[in-house]
């Protein structure tokens, strides 16, 4: 299992206080689509496998967390209207990768930007879609200045 640790008070104490630490873990789950039944609980034993490996390969003990704030499929459908809650955006498969993603313009005046259009997911990805765009924009109504 992949999963993304960041602990920003390592290098920024002054947003913490003494003797405490931020852990961001970001674990990549299905997407409702596939996550049906029983969310809740498949998120529970997803959380303590990643708990369970950073435990065994780090100092990190899960009776020091204080508090969790846990995001899950449902937050992403309800805070951004994603279909089927993907965070990521379309599937990895290689016929839904890179130049296969839909274009981010359909006709003039339509755009779009983000992890699901050309040209892909993850931040890197999704800033260079929003250039993508910015440069089509630029192209079909010229430079306001």
């Amino acid at each position: 299992m992949t999963f993304y640790v960041n602990i920003s008070s390592k290098t920024d104490r002054i947003q913490f206080p003494k003797n405490c630490d931020n852990i961001y873990i970001l674990i990549p789950v299905p997407n409702l689509k596939v996550l049906r039944k029983n969310l809740n609980e498949k998120l529970n034993e997803i959380i303590n496998k990643v708990f369970d490996r950073l435990e065994s390969q780090t100092n990190f003990r899960r009776e020091r967390i204080k508090f969790i704030i846990k995001r899950t499929p449902y937050d992403w459908q309800s805070l951004y209207n994603l279909k089927y809650c993907s965070a990521f955006g379309l599937s990895h498969k290689f016929l839904k990768s890179a130049y296969f993603r839909p274009k981010n313009y359909e006709k003039k005046g339509i755009y779009y930007v983000g992890a699901s259009t050309i040209s892909g997911s993850g931040i890197p990805m999704v800033l260079i879609s929003s250039k993508f765009v910015i440069e089509r924009i630029l192209k079909d109504y010229g430079n306001a200045h």
